[in-house]
C-alpha cells in the first residue's frame, strides 16, 4: 500500500507537471518610450498580439523620453537588450553603424505578415538604412500645411490649392497680415531637419551631399532661401519676430492668428481634443507646402521595432516585431489614435479620425491618402549620425538670420565651415 501510495504521488506531480508545461508561455518583452498614461495603448497591444499568439506573452516597459536612448544603448551592451525595441528615426543610421540592429531584410521579405506592398511607398524607405531593412514601421508621420479659411475670407484670398508656390505664400500673407494686432500670414517653419525639407525644396539638396562627405549649407540656394525668410519676419512682417511677437499663449487653433501654418497631418486630433474642451477652431483646410525653385516635398518620418543584434534567439523576437508590422496592430493602433495609420486602408483611417465630423474626415483623407502619400510629396528623411551636433550649428545660424543679427550669406558661410569640421572628423575616424 505505502509502494501504491508513493507511485500515486508521483503520478500526481507529473501530471501536474505536464500540466504545467503545457500551460507555459514564452515572455517577449518591449521597450518604448512615453509616460505612464501610454500605458493604456500598450495593454491594446499586448491583448492583440496575445489573442493572434495565444503561445506567447508581452511583458512591456515604458521608459521616460530623456532616458530612453541611453538606456536602449546600456541595456545593448551589457546583453540585456528587450527582445524588440523602437529605434527612434534619428538614431536608425547611428544603431545600424555601431552594430546595435538585427538585419531583417530577408525576414520581411519572406513574410506574409509585414507585406511591404500593404504600406504607403514612403514607409519602405523608413524602415530600410543602406539597403537593407532594420526594423517594422511606427508612427510614420508627414508634416503639411494647414489654412486658416476664416483669416483668408477675411482679406478675400482664396484657398492656395495644391500647386501653390513660395511666391504665392508671400503675396496671400501680406494680404492677411495685420502684425499691429497681431495676425500673421504665417511663421517660420526652419526648426531642426524641417528646415532641410525647406532647403531641399529651394536649392535641389540637404545640408550635405549625397556622399555625405561635404556641407552644402552656404550654397546660393541656401542663402536664397533663408533670405525670403528674412523678408517675410523681418521687412515685411508678415511672420512674427521680436518686433511684433505672437500674443502669448497663441496656437493656429486656439487663437486662429495665423493664415498658414506648416504642422503634422496628426494635427487632426488636437483639432478633437480642442472642440471637446469647448473651443472653437477656426475653419481650416490641409494643403502642401508651398512649391519652392526646386520642388515641393514635404518633410516626413518614422520609427522602427528593432530586434538587437546580439539577441540569442531571434526567431523568436522576430514573431512580435514581425507582428507589430502587420495589419492588425496597425488597426490597433489606428482605433486607438495614438499613432496614424501606416497602410491606405480606409478603415483604419476611418477609425482612426472617426470624431471628426464626416465632411472634414473625407477631405482629410482623401489629401492624406490620394495626395500627400499617393502623389509622393511625403518624403522619408534620413538622419545621418552627425544630424545632431549640425542640427545645434545650424539652429543657431537661422535664428542670428531671422532676428535681422547677420546676413544670410555670412551666417551660411561661418555654418559650413564647422559643419565641415564636424564631418572631417567623423569621416577620418571612419576611414581610419
Amino acid at each position: 500500500m505505502r509502494r501504491c501510495a508513493v507511485c500515486w504521488s508521483v503520478l500526481l506531480v507529473c501530471v501536474f507537471m505536464l500540466g504545467f508545461v503545457a500551460d507555459a508561455k514564452t515572455s517577449l518583452s518591449l521597450m518604448m518610450y512615453g509616460t505612464p498614461d501610454q500605458e493604456f495603448f500598450f495593454n491594446l497591444i499586448k491583448e492583440g498580439f496575445e489573442k493572434d499568439n495565444p503561445d506567447y506573452e508581452m511583458i512591456f516597459e515604458i521608459v521616460p523620453y530623456g532616458e530612453y536612448i541611453a538606456k536602449v544603448q546600456v541595456r545593448y551592451a551589457a546583453g540585456a537588450a528587450p527582445d524588440v525595441f523602437l529605434t527612434w528615426a534619428q538614431y536608425k543610421s547611428m544603431f545600424v553603424e555601431d552594430g546595435m540592429l538585427l538585419d531583417l531584410t530577408d525576414r520581411i521579405n519572406k513574410s506574409s505578415i509585414v507585406r511591404l506592398d500593404r504600406f504607403f511607398p514612403v514607409i519602405r524607405e523608413n524602415i530600410s538604412y543602406q539597403g537593407r531593412y532594420w526594423g517594422t514601421p511606427w508612427g510614420f508621420n508627414s508634416t503639411l500645411w494647414i489654412v486658416n479659411m476664416d483669416l483668408l475670407d477675411e482679406a478675400g484670398v482664396a484657398f492656395p490649392g495644391y500647386d501653390w508656390t513660395v511666391d504665392d505664400l508671400r503675396t496671400a500673407s501680406r494680404k492677411v497680415a495685420r502684425p499691429e494686432e497681431q495676425i500673421f500670414g504665417t511663421t517660420h517653419p526652419l526648426s531642426g531637419a524641417h528646415a532641410i525639407q525647406w532647403l531641399e525644396n529651394w536649392a535641389g539638396h540637404r545640408w550635405i551631399d549625397e556622399s555625405g562627405r561635404k556641407v552644402l549649407v552656404d550654397s546660393p540656394g541656401s542663402v536664397a532661401m533663408l533670405e525670403y525668410w528674412h523678408e517675410l519676419v523681418q521687412v515685411l512682417h508678415v511672420a512674427p519676430s521680436s518686433q511684433y511677437p505672437r500674443r502669448s499663449g497663441a496656437t493656429f487653433m486656439g487663437t486662429g492668428d495665423l493664415a498658414f501654418w506648416q504642422t503634422w497631418s496628426t494635427e487632426t486630433q488636437n483639432i478633437v481634443k480642442l472642440t471637446q474642451q469647448g473651443i472653437e477652431p477656426p475653419r481650416w483646410r490641409f494643403t502642401t507646402y508651398p512649391k519652392g525653385p526646386h520642388d515641393q516635398g514635404h518633410f516626413a518620418q518614422g520609427h522602427l521595432w528593432s530586434i538587437p543584434s546580439n539577441h540569442p534567439r531571434p526567431d523568436e523576437a522576430w514573431k512580435l516585431a514581425e507582428w507589430l508590422g502587420g495589419e492588425t496592430c496597425d488597426y490597433i493602433w489606428s482605433a486607438s489614435q495614438r499613432t496614424p495609420p501606416t497602410m491606405p486602408i480606409r478603415r483604419h483611417w476611418d477609425v482612426y479620425n472617426q470624431l471628426l465630423p464626416e465632411a472634414q474626415r473625407q477631405e482629410v483623407q482623401n489629401f492624406i491618402i490620394n495626395v500627400l502619400y499617393g502623389q509622393g510629396y511625403a518624403r522619408n528623411f534620413e538622419y545621418w549620425p552627425t544630424f545632431g551636433e549640425m542640427s545645434s550649428i545650424m539652429g543657431s545660424a537661422i535664428s542670428r538670420v531671422l532676428a535681422g543679427s547677420v546676413s544670410a550669406q555670412e551666417a551660411m558661410k561661418q555654418a559650413a565651415t564647422q559643419m565641415q569640421a564636424i564631418l572631417n572628423e567623423y569621416w577620418a575616424k571612419k576611414d581610419q
